[in-house]
């Protein structure tokens, strides 16, 4: 006969004890979903950290021009453009012109546009791929930008201006003075090389730089070439003959680095100071004329307040009063004053001083030939051009003014110019 298995039964809980198990078991659950709760709140806090210190900082809007806005993300992939261009050390001082830039661009993309030119996103992606830099939204409107001005210089405003013009070939110099003026005339009259005269007499930077070979060009632009109105005053005007060499243009106002000394040392307290009476004057011939009325007795005082070029450190003109040694005003200047054998009392020699600036002089002019229909060099073609573009701008720009504006803050730029100064730091150290 088989024996009987025998099963044990579980053992009941007591109530008592039940109740302690399901304590236990709402222990564990309150245990698990706190755990989960704090893991979700640290997730919490650095979402929320990366979403208030990251993604808005990026994606605030730091400018708007017409109806488009320009995030801060925008901001800082053109300044990395800029960045890899001129360096990180130049970022912060760039940031607000870069910024000025940007509103730029989108002027000109709007007003361009109206005049019929536009550059597709393709045509600047491609042109991005010339330059290296990665593709994004900045990258292809700093190309575009440039795209649309080559096409508004070379295509719009390029057609408007002619090839050809009216020219005047120009030879010109400032001389010290009449009389030098007068011999450089009679030269060229008997034949005599420009370039050549030039060279011995000129005193203006600009003639002495082209051997005063002023070039064909229509007559407004030497306007600006020549550097002085009474000279361009001259050439423009109704007595300008072709051909004629003209020195009767006098000009008080243009610089030159030449003067004239006439020195007068008073006494001399000790070896490193002297008491000094001088004037610096314009040029070599007034200053002849001058030292022969004060040897005649004439007032030094009444002729310095009228023809001194060089600023005393007394109120009284001419008289510069005890200077020492470490004050140099010139080496020749120095030279003489200090010399221990210059006389005391008595007036120098007219002295030739290169290291100072006087103004005035004489203009030798030559408008030698001209031409009708003459065709326009590349460079003056260009300027007319530029011109051109350049009022169309600065139209576009003040018309555009109530259209913008500007929410860039302090904040926000430090943010721009740090990340970029990252990402150009990070890209340069992978090369």
């Amino acid at each position: 006969m088989a024996k009987k298995n025998n099963v044990k039964k579980p053992r009941e809980m007591s109530r008592r004890a039940l109740s302690h198990h399901e304590k236990a078991q709402r222990r564990q659950r309150w245990v698990f979903f706190g755990g989960i709760g704090v893991i979700l709140a640290v997730v919490l806090i650095i979402l929320g950290g990366w979403f208030a210190g990251e993604y808005m900082p990026l994606h605030a809007t730091v400018m708007t021009v017409y109806d488009k806005s320009f995030s801060n993300q925008f901001f800082i992939d053109t300044l990395v453009v800029y960045g890899k261009i001129q360096g990180t050390e130049n970022l912060t001082s760039m940031a607000s012109s870069i910024l000025d830039q940007i509103k730029q661009n989108e002027i000109i993309r709007v007003e361009a546009e109206k005049l019929g030119i536009v550059v597709t996103d393709q045509e600047a992606i491609d042109y991005v791929a010339t330059t290296g830099f990665d593709v994004n939204d900045a990258s292809i409107e700093l190309s575009r930008a440039s795209i649309i001005i080559t096409k508004l210089q070379e295509e719009y405003f390029g057609s408007q201006v002619s090839k050809t013009d009216m020219q005047y070939l120009v030879k010109a110099m400032l001389v010290e003075g009449a009389s030098i003026a007068e011999t450089c005339k009679q030269q060229l009259l008997a034949g005599g090389d420009f370039a050549e005269l030039v060279e011995k007499y000129a005193v203006d930077t600009t003639s002495k730089g082209n051997s005063g070979d002023y070039g064909w060009h229509p007559m407004d632009v030497f306007e600006n070439s020549l550097a002085s109105t009474l000279a361009y005053g001259y050439i423009s005007g109704p007595d300008m003959k072709v051909g004629e060499i003209n020195i009767s243009v006098s000009d008080e106002t243009v610089r030159k680095q030449v003067g004239y000394w006439l020195i007068r040392v008073n006494d001399r307290p000790d070896e490193t100071s002297v008491d000094v009476t001088a004037l610096l004057v314009s040029n070599e011939e007034l200053a002849k004329e001058i030292r022969t009325k004060l040897l005649n007795g004439e007032d030094p005082t009444v002729l310095a307040g009228e023809y001194t070029q060089f600023n005393a450190t007394t109120s009284v003109p001419g008289e510069l009063g005890v200077i020492t040694s470490s004050e140099s005003i010139s080496t020749i200047f120095d030279e003489y004053a200090f010399n221990q054998d210059t006389p005391l009392d008595e007036w120098s020699e007219v002295i030739k001083d290169e290291e100072v600036y006087t103004q005035g002089g004489v203009w030798v002019i030559w408008v030698e030939d001209e031409e009708a229909d003459k065709e326009l060099s590349t460079e003056d073609y260009n300027n007319y051009v530029s011109k051109l573009y350049n009022e169309w701008l600065a139209g576009i720009n003040s018309a555009a003014t109530e259209y913008v504006k500007s929410e860039i803050t302090e904040k926000l730029l430090n943010f721009a110019i740090s990340k970029a100064t990252d990402e150009i730091v990070s890209a340069l150290s992978t090369q």
